[in-house]
Order: C-alpha cells, then structure tokens, then sequence
C-alpha cells in the first residue's frame, strides 16, 4: 500500500515497526511503517512530498538451493493467507535481495495497484491486535503444513475474498459460490476416493439407460412415468453430482460446518425460502431483477462470513473469534444484517 501527498516542509522520514511474525521459510519477519518525505524547497511556498507505505526485513539464511525469484513467489503466498486477518489484499509491490548479489524488482511503479477497503461493516477487528502475530504466524504455519490441494483452495478463497478490484454485491456472490462450488467438488472427489467405490459415474449411467430402453418397451399403464424418472436420474448422473449433495459430503469429513452455518443465511434452501444456491442460479442466468437488491448484500455479506470461517476449518485451526458464531463483534457491528430474526423475514419474502 502507498500513498502520497504535499504538505508544508516540515518533519523527516521515519519508520515504525507494527509487528513481528514467525514465519515458515523466513523465520523472524519485521513489518513496517514508513514514512519518506522529499523536500522542495525551489517551490514559492516550501513543501514536501510524504510517500506514506509497508515494508517487510527478512533475515534469510545462506540457503543456495533456493533462487531470490523461488523466496519472492513464496512470500506472495504469504501474503495472500495474512489477507483473510486484514479483510483486504496484501500485495508485494517490490521486492530487494541482498546477498551474492543484490535483485530488486517492481511491479507498476507508475501506478501502484490499490486495495479495495476494508469493510468495516463486518466488524472491526477478525482478531484483537494484541494477539495478531500469535495467530497470524500460526494460520501461516498451518497452511504451510497442508497438502498442495487444501493450499491451493486456501489460496482460493483468500483471493476471492479479497479481490484486487471491488466488485458489486452481484458479481461477487458469483465469485464466491464458484469457489465454494471447486471447494464442495475438491471434497466430494476425495470422499469418494476414501470411500473406494466400485461404479463410475459412466458405468452406472450406462446400466440405466439400459433399464430405460427396457421400461419403455414395456406395455404397462406407469411406462412412461417410470422411463420419465429414470431419464431425469440418468441426466442427474451424467451431469455430476449435485451441489446439494457436495455440500452434504463436505460436512459430513468436516462436522464444524454446520455449527458455523446455524447463524447465517443457508447455502441451500428453496423457491419459497431461498438460500445462497437460489439467490446464485437467478443471478448467474442475468435475471438480477427477480432478486431485490437488499437481499443479494446481505446474502453477499453472511456468505463472506461463512468462507472466511471455511478457511479456518479446513486448516484446521481455530476459528477467531471476531467471526465466532456468538462472537459479540459481529452481533454489535453486524445490525440488520446479523440479526437471525431480522434476516429470516427478509428471506421469507422470497426473491420478488
């Protein structure tokens, strides 16, 4: 993050460190607080340029293995689990390596990329300060010690929760159900592998058209009946598993998901009580203005709230309590939008 401004030339360049984490492949990480001001005393009335921003001092060791460009892959990682704590994405703008020889690079120096702001809304704090590089230096860890596939979808939805470039409430459901959709699968897969089953997909759809053709060379008076519900069960197979039955697996290999669910908005639901899975089909087909708006930013906002906490569990590490389904900080900043009584009527009305 950077920012600039002119102001009367006074003051020097200054720097405060904010926190100490420990973190793996780097140890020891300083960040820190800078402030640089460029005089200008040719001007009429003497004034300064303060180029306000955040740095990171790594002390690496002398490891010749790894490469300065493998250290700075490895710290954007970083970078995008300590965004899950800040609401908001963390991006590594430029980077120096001194040792053998000295590497500095820059992404867009002309034009800086910005960060969406936090979103105050959902409380103030995920963590309270005091704690912040205890538990930010053990989720690090924790993702550090998971398998490239829980990695990867960490990575996921940190991402998607943190975009680079705001999003409207619409387009961000999107991008959130999408990720959960890869998430529910990724899981359903590896149930599946455990579970050793003996039929695929395609096997099983083939057996069943062949009952189909079967049924409907039958003269009876329920032919078409029963051929009907054997070509929607056929349809369901070849199309994949459904979303409702993702969802179910992955609560079933993590049980701490329907406790995190019971205060927010359901994943599934129905046409009269719709759940995000509704909300989602109607927007994903362009028919936005079946939906009313108040519904799709509280449903965006009790979504978010429920991927945040997912990232937690599938770390497997403890939740914060800043979004802690009885936490006191989403309870007196969450308002309308937290309130089970409040959100429960806004869902009963439906989707227009």
């Amino acid at each position: 993050m950077r920012e600039e401004y002119n102001s009367q030339a006074s003051g020097k360049s200054k720097s405060k460190e904010l926190f100490t984490l420990n973190l793996p492949s780097f140890g020891t990480t300083r960040f820190i607080a800078e402030e640089i001001i460029i005089r200008h005393p040719e001007t009429e009335i003497p004034t300064a340029t303060s180029i306000v921003g955040f740095s990171a001092a790594i002390n690496l060791t002398n490891d010749t293995k790894t490469s300065p460009e493998q250290y700075e892959t490895k710290f954007r990682t970083v970078l995008d689990v300590l965004s899950i704590f800040f609401r908001q994405a963390i991006s590594l703008h430029g980077w120096t390596y001194t040792g053998d020889r000295t590497i500095t690079t820059w992404i867009n120096p002309l034009e800086q990329a910005s960060a969406p702001c936090s979103r105050e809304e959902r409380g103030k704090y995920m963590i309270a300060p005091q704690i912040f590089p205890e538990c930010a230096s053990k989720l690090v860890q924790a993702y550090n010690d998971k398998d490239e596939n829980i990695r990867a979808l960490t990575r996921q939805l940190s991402v998607t929760l943190n975009p680079r470039i705001e999003k409207p409430a619409p387009y961000q459901i999107l991008s959130m159900y999408r990720v959960l959709e890869l998430i529910a699968t990724e899981i359903y897969k590896q149930h599946k592998i455990t579970e050793k089953k003996t039929s695929t997909d395609k096997e099983l759809a083939s057996l069943l058209k062949k009952l189909e053709s079967e049924v409907s060379a039958q003269d009876h008076e329920n032919t078409k009946e029963i051929s009907k519900r054997l070509k929607g069960f056929i349809n369901t197979v070849e199309k994949g598993t459904s979303f409702r039955k993702k969802i179910k697996t992955m609560s079933r290999r993590y049980p701490t998901i329907d406790i995190y669910c019971r205060d927010l908005w359901p994943l599934l639901g129905s046409k009269k009580l719709p759940g995000i899975r509704e909300i989602r089909n109607l927007l994903a087909h362009g028919d936005h203005s079946s939906v009313r708006m108040e519904t799709v930013i509280v449903a965006e906002w009790h979504l978010t709230i429920f991927l945040e906490r997912l990232i937690f569990i599938l770390l497997k590490t403890d939740v914060p309590d800043g979004i802690q389904p009885d936490s006191s900080w989403l309870k007196k900043s969450g308002g309308v939008y937290y309130q089970k009584n409040e959100w429960k009527q806004m869902q009963a009305r439906g989707l227009r």
